[in-house]
C-alpha cells in the first residue's frame, strides 16, 4: 500500500511538469495540482499504477502492479463509473 506520504513525496520529486502528469496519467492539470499539495488524493488501489508511471516501483513489481490497476479499473467500472460513497 501507498500511504499518502508516499504518494504525495513521489509527484513532488517527479522529474515531469505537471502537463507532462496530466497527460501521462489522463488527469487534469488541477487534479495534479490537488495531489502534490495533499487534497483529493487519487484512490487507494490506483497509486501503485501511478507510482509505476512515476518510475517508484521496482520495473520487476510492475506485473503486480498491472494486476492491482486492471483490479482498481473493473471495481470502478463496477460501479458505472461512480465512486463509492462508503468503503
Amino acid at each position: 500500500m501507498v500511504t499518502d506520504t508516499e504518494f504525495i513525496n513521489a509527484l513532488r520529486s517527479a522529474k515531469m511538469s505537471t502537463v507532462e502528469l496530466a497527460d501521462g496519467l489522463g488527469v487534469s492539470q488541477p487534479t495534479i495540482r490537488r495531489w502534490r499539495n495533499g487534497r483529493n488524493l487519487p484512490y487507494s488501489p490506483m497509486r501503485p499504477a501511478i507510482m509505476l508511471f512515476l518510475g517508484k516501483v521496482d520495473k520487476r513489481r510492475a506485473g503486480v502492479v498491472n494486476q492491482i490497476q486492471r483490479t482498481a479499473f473493473d471495481a470502478y467500472e463496477g460501479l458505472n463509473g461512480r465512486m463509492p460513497t462508503k468503503l
